[in-house]
């Protein structure tokens, strides 16, 4: 029958008191010494292990080492067991629980039934306690074997954590009772254990405490690179930086519905960082979709989403009338270093793109002139960072339902006639024009006004003529416009002039001639050519004929005679061609004239039937309309009277020949300047 451990220790106790009684009556002089305890251990099951160095052998019977223990250090302490072997070194306290509780021992020594030694040093075993201070990280704290340490143990705590099953593995040496441990573990139960090192070769240890750790911190947030569309095949390019954490298992990528985050897919590998949504699914084509990523590590914890980046959606309108393609986007946001600027991007007909212009940031319309009526044109929208990152709108197409711009509309020239100006006009007849507008100045670059118009002529060879140009007055600028359905006009790439002549004569008869240089032809002028004017008709006599850079002209006309007194000139220009139209043209200014100063030469006698039968005066550079002969005889009569210069007097007076002597004459005429003369004098008849 087994006895229980307090009578166990119950008959132990006499069998001490006995001892202690014999002790004192025998042999009171002999000094005993305890075993040195150098190290105690707390076993799995609660149990302590005392390691000590024996005491040396004296020769006597050698009684035993009684051990003495007790839960708190000021006792009472008990007899726990008792060594009886003296080469034994350790000694096992079975029945105690030193994983809750922390025990101190001492050994004592008796000789044979005699006296027992003083107590050893008292060591109290090492209880380690695990507090939780997060998921992450646990605080330990334990108790030194004796304070201070026994003179032969290290001093070092060595701590060892069993994070395997059955495997403890140190990882800390402190000399500190406390520490702090963090782990990362998706979910595992960690035990720690203290160890101190003894000189004589033993070890202490501690109880075995542990905690659970758990891993619900995600990665951090990753950034996100750009969201782009592919315009190749539509789908949409999701890219990101690599995560910082070095538990990084891959990635998760977010579509963004409004309210909150749909997952579309995920990759795996830390440095795998692009995602391709197909058009299949994406509705980028029809507006802006919004996307992110999240990482993920070993225990499938995420990281919070990235910030959020939303593709750029294009939209394009159709002006028709201004031949324009209205383009408007969405802002493109939280690109890395910064929006630089947005770059507008076309093709015509399938073909390469071509860059078609650029905004500042916070600009998202461009208004993009189409060249190629009924082509089909593709437009998409870049966003540039300051980086160099970018990100590709949708493509969006627009058929060119636009008016067919002429490709020329050329004014070929403004000739003069009287004071009315003719202007004649090389348009394109396969643009989509309505009618032709013309336009007159009296500067190049002063304000034009509309004075005429003309329909669409299916020939392109179109001819205005303005009766109110006063062109014999100053030049006059002519340019025209084409006007489509839309009310829209596009201006001839040029504007012509017309020659303004101005004539002078005076008194040494010397015809002074300047004029306006005969602008905005496509081809130079090839020379100015001083053609003669005869009654208002412009003959083929040159007069003269100047360098393009040459604009006035002089004649001497006093040995020079025409039909009517007057010289009278105008102005031809030709054009160098033929141009790059295929013409040649003329332009002629307006018609001017010199008038001289009159001269007038009167004979003093003539001889009717003579050789001088006709009494008449010559007269050069007169206004034949301007003109009076009186004759007057001695007494004063009237005798004879006419207006005509060609009319002369013959001598007779109302059909008698007038009787031989002295007459007087009076003379009165107009130069073609303008200028009166008068002359008076005698004259004699002979017969």
């Amino acid at each position: 029958m087994l006895l229980s451990h307090t009578f166990y220790r119950s008959i132990q106790s006499i069998w001490l008191t006995v001892a202690l009684l014999v002790a004192s009556y025998g042999t009171a002089n002999c000094q005993l010494n305890p075993p040195s305890i150098r190290c105690i251990s707390v076993e799995t099951n609660g149990s302590v292990t005392l390691s000590y160095v024996t005491t040396a052998d004296t020769g006597s019977a050698f009684g035993g080492y009684f051990i003495y223990g007790s839960p708190s250090p000021n006792g009472p302490f008990s007899l726990y067991d008792s060594v009886k072997v003296h080469s034994l070194q350790t000694v096992t306290i079975n029945g105690i629980n030193a994983n809750n509780f922390v025990f101190h021992f001492y050994i004592r020594t008796r000789e044979g039934l005699g006296a027992l030694s003083i107590p050893s040093d008292t060591l109290k075993s090492m209880r380690l306690i695990s507090t939780p201070l997060s998921n992450e990280l646990a605080k330990l704290i334990w108790n030194p074997i004796k304070n201070p340490f026994p003179s032969t143990s290290s001093g070092n705590f060595e701590l060892y954590k069993e994070v395997n099953p059955g495997v403890f593995t140190w990882f800390r040496t402190t000399t500190d009772t406390t520490t702090i441990d963090t782990n990362f573990f998706c979910d595992r139960i960690v035990n720690y254990k203290v160890i101190m090192q003894d000189a004589s070769g033993c070890q202490s240890v501690s109880s075995i405490d542990g905690e659970r750790f758990r891993d619900t911190r995600g990665p951090s947030a990753t950034k996100m690179d750009s969201v782009s569309i592919d315009f190749t095949t539509g789908d949409v390019s999701i890219s990101w930086y690599p995560d910082s954490s070095a538990d990084t298992q891959g990635y998760v990528i977010y579509q963004f519905n409004g309210v909150s985050y749909d997952s579309i897919g995920a990759v795996s590998g830390l440095n795998s960082l692009f995602f391709s949504y197909p058009s299949a699914l994406s509705n980028s084509e029809s507006n802006s979709e919004v996307f992110s990523v999240a990482a993920y590590d070993s225990c499938k914890n995420l990281s919070p989403v990235a910030v959020n980046h939303k593709t750029i959606h294009l939209k394009a309108n159709l002006a028709k009338c201004e031949g324009l393609a209205l383009l408007e986007w969405t802002p493109y946001l939280n690109l890395e270093g910064g929006l630089a600027r947005y770059e507008i991007w076309y093709r015509e007909n399938g073909g390469a793109f071509t860059q078609g212009g650029s905004t500042i940031p916070g600009i998202l319309t461009y208004d993009f002139q189409m060249m190629s009526p009924g082509a089909n044109y593709e437009f998409m929208v870049r966003a540039i960072g300051n980086s160099n990152k970018s990100s590709t709108s949708n493509l969006a197409a627009l058929y060119a339902d636009i008016f067919d711009k002429p490709d020329f509309l050329y004014v070929r020239y403004a000739t003069v006639t009287g004071s009315s100006a003719t202007v004649r006009v090389h348009a394109d007849p396969n643009a989509d024009t309505k009618s032709y507008h013309l336009y007159r100045g009296t500067s190049e670059t002063g304000s034009f006004n509309e004075i005429d118009s003309s329909p669409y002529n299916p020939t392109g060879d179109l001819t205005f003529v303005d009766n109110g140009a006063n062109a014999d007055k100053a030049p006059v600028y002519y340019k025209v416009a084409a006007r489509d359905s839309c009310g829209i006009e596009f201006f001839s790439q040029n504007t012509v002039s017309t020659i303004f002549l101005q004539a002078e004569g005076g008194n040494d008869y010397v015809s002074r001639l300047n004029w306006t240089v005969c602008s905005g032809w496509d081809g130079p002028v090839a020379d100015y050519k001083v053609v003669r004017v005869y009654s208002g008709i412009i003959t083929s006599e040159i007069a003269g004929q100047t360098s393009p850079d040459t604009l006035e002209f002089k004649e001497d006309v006093s040995n020079l005679s025409t039909p009517d007194g007057n010289f009278c000139y105008v102005i031809m220009s030709t054009e160098t061609g033929p141009n790059q139209y295929g013409f040649s043209d003329i332009s002629y200014s307006n018609i001017d004239c010199s008038p001289q100063e009159p001269i007038a030469f009167v004979p003093n006698a003539f001889t009717p039937g003579g050789l001088n039968p006709v009494f008449a005066p010559v007269i050069r550079f007169n206004n034949d309309s301007e003109y009076q002969m009186l004759i007057y005889n001695r007494w004063g009569q009237l005798v004879f009277e006419t207006k005509s210069i060609l009319e002369g007097w013959d001598g007779t007076q109302n059909g008698q020949d007038a009787q031989q002597g002295t007459y007087f004459y009076s003379i009165k005429s107009k130069g073609l300047n303008g200028n009166e003369i008068a002359k008076s004098g005698l004259l004699h008849l002979i017969r």
